[in-house]
């Protein structure tokens, strides 16, 4: 991988672990350690999502036969995303706890990266 998409995913991670973590906290303190735990795990496979996306982008992307790669990765990183749901499947509030951390690594990617790569007005 460039210098540039290392630096990128390892921002990324840290942001999210950061982030990820102050927030389970809270959500430990106002309710309980499970959803805590739920959310936290649901960051995590998005950032273990994200960060698996982007090598295998990076080192696979352009490469003629081995463009077959990126798209086996996509099935087994959905594969793995599905895996680390099973567990909350039978409690519908571990589940939202999962699904909200899940979503909450794309909201901070988001607003990370526009406030971070952000040029003056023209």
């Amino acid at each position: 991988m460039n210098k540039e998409m290392n630096k990128l995913l390892l921002h990324m991670v840290q942001y999210d672990l950061v982030s990820g973590l102050f927030i389970s906290l809270v959500i430990g303190i106002i309710s309980t350690f499970m959803n805590a735990g739920s959310y936290l795990a649901g960051i995590s496979v998005a950032t273990i999502n994200f960060f698996v996306s982007g090598y295998v982008m990076s080192k696979y992307l352009g490469k003629g036969k081995k463009q077959l790669l990126i798209i086996v990765s996509n099935f087994l990183r959905m594969g793995f995303i599905i895996i680390t749901m099973l567990p909350f499947v039978k409690n519908i509030n571990l589940m939202i706890f999962y699904i909200t951390g899940f979503i909450t690594h794309y909201i901070i990617m988001l607003i990370v990266f526009s406030l971070k790569n952000r040029k003056g007005s023209v």
